[in-house]
């Protein structure tokens, strides 16, 4: 690593009351239409209750998204990243992690974003083949999907810099 510290035994709610946390969390998610969580970076624990934006259902997108796996590519144990970061599962998802740093040096959690569908929204015949393909039931799957906000790439790149409270750190 560059020399910044991941982690901290004081962490975010150190820094600022889980109320007061849970709101500015749960306004965000409102206002963009996309699931948030804020994790640990080294346990991916949840910080705070995660934030659902209306109209979606929790339950679902945990089961059948297998919401949760993408911690562990999206945030390595061994390496969190220092910036943020996207990754898009083989479905078609797209979640983002954003660091909330303490200081310049020093991420103490992170914003799960998404799941989200970033850029035009497939075809359906299309997703069912690739989901049949991948093993996964698309009956269940493409409802699920269409409930989810689409964003552009640009307007992904907006929703994660708005998020990013530090990013004049790294300037």
């Amino acid at each position: 690593m560059d020399g910044s510290r991941i982690g901290d035994p004081a962490g975010l709610l150190s820094l600022v009351e889980p109320s007061r946390w849970q709101r500015l969390q749960d306004h965000f998610a409102s206002v963009l239409g996309i699931p948030i969580r804020t994790v640990d970076p080294a346990t991916h624990e949840l910080i705070v209750t995660p934030s659902w934006p209306a109209g979606l259902h929790p339950e679902s997108l945990v089961q059948l998204l297998d919401m949760g796996k993408e911690l562990a590519q999206l945030l390595p144990a061994t390496k969190p990243p220092q910036y943020t970061t996207t990754i898009t599962t083989p479905i078609g998802v797209t979640y983002a992690a954003v660091p909330i740093r303490a200081t310049v040096q020093q991420v103490v959690s992170f914003f799960v974003i998404g799941p989200v569908i970033v850029g035009p929204r497939e075809d359906e015949a299309q997703f069912r083949h690739r989901a049949i393909a991948l093993g996964l039931d698309p009956q269940r799957l493409w409802p699920l999907l269409l409930s989810l906000k689409l964003y552009t790439f640009a307007g992904t790149r907006s929703v994660l810099d708005s998020l990013n409270l530090n990013r004049h750190w790294r300037n």
